[in-house]
């Protein structure tokens, strides 16, 4: 039997609808090692904050933000665990019993690098927002992604992902 899925609704997280709406995207960064938590600051990567949408899109519509962790991660490239060629790869290893790397998830044996945390109502009760949360790892979100030293040079520095984000 075939693994099907349907779709039931489509929330509008975040997005910019300052023109139809009056609500932006606002987004916001924040490195991880900046952070006033004792957890985040031993962590290297960068925390985005979205918003703008509203479900359902009317005055007593709940706002909802999207948190979006972009953790580093220099063995991942983030696309792992996506549907496709590398999915079938995964599975074909586990099958043979030749799957030895154990990453150290909390789901046991998922390999994907963008996972879901969660989606709930967050906040004081007056100002309820509904959150989603996720968590990306990847080399692209490390101060440094280059790893491999070039030839005749110590180590060559690069810009990290994160760089490229504020930037943007």
């Amino acid at each position: 039997m075939e693994n099907t899925h349907t779709l039931a609704r489509t929330v509008p997280i975040a997005g910019n609808y300052e023109a139809s709406h009056g609500r932006g995207l606002n987004p916001t960064y924040q490195r991880l090692k900046d952070s006033p938590s004792h957890t985040d600051a031993q962590r290297e990567g960068v925390r985005v904050e979205f918003h703008g949408g509203r479900y359902p899109d009317t005055r007593k519509g709940t706002d909802q933000k999207a948190i979006i962790e972009f953790e580093c991660d220099r063995e991942r490239t983030g696309l792992e665990g996506l549907e496709g060629k590398e999915e079938e790869e995964e599975k074909e290893k586990r099958k043979e019993g030749d799957d030895e790397d154990d990453d150290g998830d909390e789901e046991g044996d998922s390999k994907a690098s963008l996972k879901f945390v969660s989606y709930k109502l967050e906040g004081p009760e007056e100002e309820q927002l509904e959150v989603l949360r996720l968590l990306w790892r990847t080399k692209y979100a490390c101060e440094s992604v280059d790893d491999e030293p070039s030839e005749g040079s110590n180590k060559k520095a690069g810009w990290g992902w994160f760089t490229w984000l504020l930037i943007m």
